[in-house]
């Protein structure tokens, strides 16, 4: 790795969330796992009782695994995160669920980072979590390809995760300066995004 953080003239992002975000939602997804599967249990082994009362807790449980959601799909990325490169030809971005998008630099019309922190909100309390990145490359459909349909968000615009780690965000914000100056737009903030819909794109 170069002193610039590139690879061979292609920069290689960490697309991982911050290693404090990851604590926490392993925490919150082993309790949503482990009181989940107690409710559901509890709900099939047989006791005397209605039957309402056996769905009343199973349908608890089920709620419960539900909740935890967010915090699974948080650490799955950290555990098997995206791949994002951006060199000297283009873009190439592999990630969750087969999503792919590999574009050279003629066919992106214009570049554009985008932030948004991330909030929890927990009995009321409200605690501010990562910044997380995107990068919108507004690009043909027809270049993007079929297995780009994931991160599409409107009609030639699609969002690759830079991740929730700064040093992220500021590599790829410096690779896009460096190899398509006239075409990046820069950093815009978005706002807010809850713990619940966590899930770039944004």
């Amino acid at each position: 790795m170069q002193k610039d953080g590139s690879v061979h003239g292609a920069w290689s992002i960490d697309t991982r969330p911050p290693r404090g975000d990851l604590l926490r939602a392993g925490g919150w997804a082993l309790a949503a796992v482990v009181f989940g599967v107690v409710f559901i249990v509890a709900g099939v082994l047989p006791y005397d009782g209605p039957w309402w009362a056996h769905a009343l807790v199973i349908t608890i449980g089920v709620l419960i695994l539900i909740g935890g959601r967010p915090s699974l799909r948080r650490l799955r990325h950290g555990v098997k995160p995206a791949t994002l490169s951006i060199g000297p030809s283009g873009i190439e971005y592999d990630g969750p669920r087969g999503s792919t998008l590999h574009v050279a630099w003629p066919q992106v019309r214009a570049a554009e980072l985008r932030t948004a922190q991330l909030v929890f909100v927990t009995k009321g309390r409200r605690t501010n979590g990562a910044v997380l990145a995107g990068l919108d490359l507004h690009v043909d459909d027809a270049a993007a390809g079929e297995r780009a349909r994931s991160l599409r968000r409107e009609a030639g615009v699609y969002q690759v995760r830079v991740g929730g780690r700064p040093e992220s965000a500021e590599q790829a914000h410096q690779a896009l300066l460096r190899y398509v100056p006239d075409r990046y737009r820069g950093t815009r903030h978005v706002g807010e995004v809850r713990e619940s819909r966590e899930d770039l794109p944004l």
